[in-house]
């Protein structure tokens, strides 16, 4: 985001691809930790992008739809996460409401819930 904006962006739209609001599994394995810390270090400077964001940027945060319980490496629901994710945001951009109206984790527009 901060690089789009750097090179003139007045308006972005964003698509979280993670929900991170959802409580998240002991990890196991060396594995489980590497693929939580690059999500927390994501997730972080996703948060401080966005709480720096000039006022005259424009952050349009699509919602992703509803996230289902599914390990990280189940990709047997792609097309249908695709699908909702697809909905959600045509119906945000359409001005329609929609459910969940944040991606997850965040409260509103422009800021997040922790």
């Amino acid at each position: 985001m901060a690089r789009a904006v750097e090179l003139g962006a007045h308006t972005l739209y964003v698509l979280q691809v993670s929900a991170f609001s959802r409580p998240r599994p002991e990890p196991r394995r060396p594995l489980d930790v590497a693929i939580q810390s690059f999500w927390l270090a994501r997730h972080h400077r996703f948060k401080r992008e966005l709480a720096t964001m000039p006022a005259s940027v424009d952050v349009h945060l699509l919602p992703t739809g509803p996230a289902p319980e599914i390990r990280y490496n189940d990709f047997t629901h792609v097309a249908e996460m695709i699908e909702m994710a697809y909905e959600a945001s045509t119906d945000y951009l359409a001005g329609r409401p929609v459910t969940p109206a944040f991606p997850a984790g965040v409260v509103e527009q422009n800021g997040a819930d922790d």
